[in-house]
């Protein structure tokens, strides 16, 4: 038995030694660190694609293509390099709003620029050097409602007792830009909304595409987002929730992940997105407000 354990002690010690000189070699700084500091970013939007407003939560950092981390802004963090090199810098969100479900988001371009990393200082990508993105040239803007227009492609399903309502008062989210934003207010008898997109979305990719629905919003209570697939051109349907939004006093917003939920209804032939909130059980309720703002479907 122990002849066995041989050659596997041997391969470990042979990786082990050569990490040690692979290393070596790559860092040729005597251990000695360079600083990188990143207290925020840019991003803008070019015609019909909306609000520039996005909550970049992190930055995933490589240096000559090699992956050195992913870091919370603001962020100052240390790497094993000097002299010239190339840095690309992606933008990390928090997917559907979870802390622990963070990735860079696939329709944001990344920044690459080269610079001269100096040990033990601090290289501050501020001023021209700040990260910037945009969306993607080829990312489809599938669907959106700002409600700019003053009025709402937001109809109430059968289920709803109320619809959104085009507000302009002091609630709007002023951070995201624009003049209104959407409102759904519950009180009384008025228990329940239920809203979708008042045309059925077609040829959205199903087969494992990324598809990320963009919503900002501020509720009283907790705000379900869904989708509806139509089957046999709507004989069939089948109602999914995908994420529930939590109360919150401050606009948030949120990147819905619905590339799997899509892909599980692949033979649909077509798809809307719901939100709801409030009870259909009960007959009266407390006043209860809803905002929600600047809804982009994309993939």
């Amino acid at each position: 038995m122990k002849k066995l354990y041989i050659p596997a002690l041997i391969s470990v010690i042979l990786l082990a030694f050569t990490m040690v000189f692979t290393s070596c070699e790559e860092y040729t700084n005597d251990g000695i660190p360079s600083f990188i500091q990143i207290d925020s970013v840019d991003f803008y939007t070019s015609n019909n694609q909306g609000t520039d407003y996005q909550k970049i939560y992190d930055v995933w950092v490589y240096i000559d293509n090699k992956h050195v981390g992913v870091y919370e802004l603001p962020a100052l963090f240390p790497v094993l390099y000097k002299g010239q090199h190339e840095i690309i810098i992606r933008p990390g969100i928090q997917v559907n709003g979870i802390a622990a479900t963070r990735m860079y988001y696939p329709f944001f371009t990344r920044d690459t620029m080269t610079v001269d990393l100096v040990q033990d200082e601090i290289l501050n990508l501020s001023g021209e050097l700040t990260p910037t993105f945009t969306y993607m040239p080829q990312t489809t803007f599938k669907w959106m409602e700002d409600f700019e227009s003053f009025q709402s492609d937001l109809v109430k399903t059968t289920k709803s007792n109320t619809v959104v309502h085009i507000y302009s008062g002091d609630e709007r989210d002023m951070e995201h830009g624009g003049n209104v934003c959407g409102q759904i207010v519950l009180k009384d008898s008025t228990t329940y909304f239920e809203v979708y997109n008042n045309e059925k979305l077609y040829d959205i990719p199903s087969l494992g595409d990324n598809v990320y629905l963009e919503i900002s919003y501020k509720c009283d209570d907790v705000m379900t987002v869904g989708i509806y697939a139509y089957y046999d051109y709507g004989s069939n349907i089948v109602q999914t929730p995908i994420m529930r939004c939590n109360p919150t006093d401050e606009w948030k917003k949120v990147y819905v992940y619905m590339t799997n939920t899509i892909a599980n209804y692949f033979s649909a032939d077509s798809f809307r997105i719901y939100l709801s909130g409030g009870s259909i059980a009960e007959e009266t309720t407390e006043r209860k407000e809803f905002y929600i703002d600047n809804l982009k479907l994309l993939y």
